[in-house]
């Protein structure tokens, strides 16, 4: 919720200009709460947009409690050529011929003049203007949706946001709709169950969660006319909505894991040891942060994706997707508000994981020459971010290769090492991805699989798995596979990593000398790298 109390301390302190960041749909509501909470202070309160120009916003009171804003048309305005320039004059004349304190609240005034392709003589003025209301009873909120404020107007104006509302705002928004629901109902005799346990009622909130005031109204407007009511069914479908709108906004999820993770013990058993820290309350009280961010390095198909998905699935939280190709924009600044966009997103939908899918290729120490520093700054953005934020949005991210990371970078991530299966997690994947596939096989034919399969990814592996399932099909024979036409297959496909064992080495090394913890016990891996008592890989010496 808006913070007004910060908002007035601010106006007092002579501080005239104040940009406010909030979503589009939440303009209204946070004009009127800013009208009501400062109506005391400021006798005249003056709207402007470039639509309908000035208007003076007047609370009028009944038994002691503001039931309704008036607007009305403001005098005394000159109309100029342009709608910027009329707001501007008329902002000037006040400040010289008027010694009353007045409040005025834009909402499309920094569109004009806010990005890289606005007029000087605008800006210019902005400036001035900017700066004579410092010297005035005058103040000034403007209102944006994800403006990144130049650096010409830093000093001149504060920021502040209007951020989603959180999990307890939730609740209350959803209760008080939830009895107007109800009471519409009984009005018109029409049935409305509320078919939720308490368990599920928790499930509502957080399917809630992530929107905008009016968002949550829609949708569960949406949901309760639906099913006449709300039940567990209404639940998905307001997630499915969900999922589609913030999609539109950029934001998406990742899908749930279509089979379960193997061979991969110590990011299971971190798993289960950090999901207690999800509850804030319980953790609070022993001083216990949030569980860490997680990053998984390793080479290609060994599992490190399905990891992420499998342990947002565990922990029963949502998984968002973060894609720094489509935040990237040619406008200077866009890409890092789009980005600190998403991340308050997170924040809002918390807890929930933010994945970074192979990190190393989204994310580099040095930009390049072509993108004018933008990775540079949005690093840096997702840096300060990672130190500062305090909601429960944990960063799930994968990796092929660390060398491009700093070590202020991986400071803040708990690192797991995932190597290539070896022949007992192979035999695991083979068995599930054959149940997958609906095929039927004897263990002693998994076995022989795992055995001929030395070097082999799990990705790998589904892969030949959904080839022999795909000719059985075509072939007329759906789920009819033998073990020998998989080993056939095998050999028509040797492993990507059978002789390219440089990279695989130098990721080892890396791993064993303290980079990462191994996500698979030291026993199996040093069966695979022939590992010294001191963790260094040795190197086979044939002396004839």
């Amino acid at each position: 919720m808006f913070d007004t109390d910060q908002l007035c301390i601010w106006l007092r302190a002579g501080i005239a200009t104040v940009t406010v960041d909030t979503p589009a749909a939440s303009e209204p509501a946070l004009v009127d709460k800013i009208v009501v909470d400062l109506h005391q202070r400021y006798k005249t309160i003056l709207q402007w947009d470039c639509g309908h120009q000035f208007l003076t916003l007047t609370p009028v009171t009944e038994r002691n409690i503001i039931t309704r804003i008036d607007k009305s048309t403001t005098n005394g305005v000159k109309v100029e050529a342009h709608p910027i320039v009329t707001f501007i004059k008329h902002l000037e004349s006040l400040i010289n011929e008027d010694a009353n304190p007045t409040l005025i609240i834009a909402k499309d005034f920094l569109e004009f003049i806010a990005k890289p392709d606005s007029r000087r003589d605008w800006i210019r003025l902005a400036q001035d203007l900017f700066f004579d209301l410092k010297r005035s009873p005058h103040r000034l909120i403007l209102i944006h949706q994800g403006l990144n404020i130049p650096n010409y107007f830093k000093d001149l104006v504060w920021e502040m946001s209007n951020p989603l509302p959180n999990e307890s705002e939730v609740e209350q928004i959803k209760q008080h709709k939830l009895a107007s629901l109800g009471a519409n109902a009984r009005q018109k005799n029409i049935t409305f169950e509320m078919t939720l346990c308490d368990r599920q009622l928790g499930h509502l909130t957080r399917a809630l969660q992530g929107m905008t005031p009016e968002g949550i109204e829609d949708i569960l407007q949406v949901a309760a006319i639906s099913h006449r009511g709300i039940n567990p069914q209404a639940i998905d479908q307001m997630l499915e909505i969900k999922k589609q709108h913030l999609a539109a906004k950029g934001v998406s999820f990742a899908p749930p894991p279509d089979v379960p993770v193997q061979g991969l013990p110590a990011i299971t058993t971190w798993a289960t040891l950090q999901l207690p820290l999800l509850d804030s309350t319980a953790r609070a009280a022993h001083n216990l942060e949030k569980p860490s961010n997680i990053l998984c390095v390793g080479v290609s198909g060994t599992g490190k994706s399905l990891s992420v998905k499998a342990l947002a699935a565990s922990w029963g939280i949502p998984c968002l997707t973060l894609d720094m190709g489509k935040l990237m924009s040619k406008e200077l600044g866009s890409s890092e508000a789009n980005l600190r966009n998403i991340l308050q997103q997170a924040e809002a939908l918390a807890p929930c994981l933010l994945w970074i899918d192979e990190m190393d290729k989204q994310l580099t120490q040095r930009s390049s020459d072509t993108d004018g520093g933008t990775t540079a700054r949005m690093v840096g953005t997702l840096l300060t971010w990672l130190e500062e934020n305090k909601a429960d949005v944990i960063v799930a991210a994968t990796a092929n290769r660390p060398w491009g990371f700093s070590k202020e970078m991986l400071r803040r991530f708990k690192v797991f090492y995932v190597d290539l299966p070896d022949c007992q997690t192979r035999a695991e994947i083979w068995k599930v991805q054959l149940e997958h596939y609906l095929i039927e096989a004897e263990s002693e034919s998994i076995q022989l699989l795992a055995e001929n399969s030395v070097s082999y990814t799990g990705a790998e592996i589904r892969n030949i798995v959904k080839e022999a399932a795909t000719e059985a099909f075509a072939n007329g024979f759906p789920r009819v596979v033998n073990c020998l036409s998989l080993v056939a297959l095998l050999n028509r496909k040797p492993a990507q990593f059978r002789n390219d064992t440089e990279e695989l080495e130098a990721l080892r090394q890396w791993a064993t000398s303290g980079g990462a913890e191994l996500a698979a016990p030291i026993e199996q891996l040093g069966q695979v790298l022939n590992l010294d008592r001191n963790g260094n890989i040795q190197r086979e010496i044939s002396w004839q």
